[in-house]
Parts: structure tokens; C-alpha cells; sequence
């Protein structure tokens, strides 16, 4: 409740991540009803690109950290893949 949004996403990876100095852009809040069976759940996502020489460190909630190949991702959760696809198309990847 004491910080803004950008303060929170730095804050938050940094300490999951390990990940600091990055510069965040507000991308988009996504807030379809049932995005989230568990509740209802409003987010607002933020963009920043570093290069792959920035290896993420897992933090206090972080079971693993890693970067993926867009074409070859995990199984996300949710709607997650439709926000990062959403991203790629912003950043032309």
C-alpha cells in the first residue's frame, strides 16, 4: 500500500529475480472476468527487454528462474500465454 506500481515491479523482481537496473514500461491491465478462477484478479503488466547475458536468480517465492525460447514456452497458468503473446506482437518479436 506504500509504493506505485512502478516501484512494486522493481521491487518484485528484484527480490525474485535477482534482476535490477531495468527500465519498466506499463504494457497493459488485463481484467476479463474468470481470468482467474480463484478470484477476481486485476493485472497490469509491464514490459522492459535486457539482454541474455542478464541471467535471472531465483528469489524468496522463486522455486527456478530462467528465460524461454517464445516458440518453445512451458505450460503457463491462466491466461498468461495470451499476455505474452500479446507483448511479443507490442515488441515485434
Amino acid at each position: 500500500m506504500e509504493e506505485t506500481l512502478e516501484e512494486c515491479i522493481a521491487r518484485e523482481v528484484a527480490e525474485e529475480l535477482g534482476l535490477t537496473q531495468l527500465h519498466f514500461n506499463q504494457f497493459e491491465t488485463f481484467s476479463t472476468l474468470g481470468r482467474d478462477p480463484r478470484q477476481r484478479t486485476v493485472s497490469t503488466v509491464f514490459l522492459a527487454t535486457t539482454d541474455m547475458e542478464c541471467a535471472p536468480t531465483p528469489g524468496s517465492d522463486a522455486k527456478e528462474a530462467s528465460w524461454f525460447d517464445l516458440r518453445n514456452l512451458p505450460p503457463l497458468a491462466f491466461d498468461h500465454l495470451l499476455i505474452i503473446q500479446k507483448a511479443a506482437l507490442q515488441l515485434s518479436l
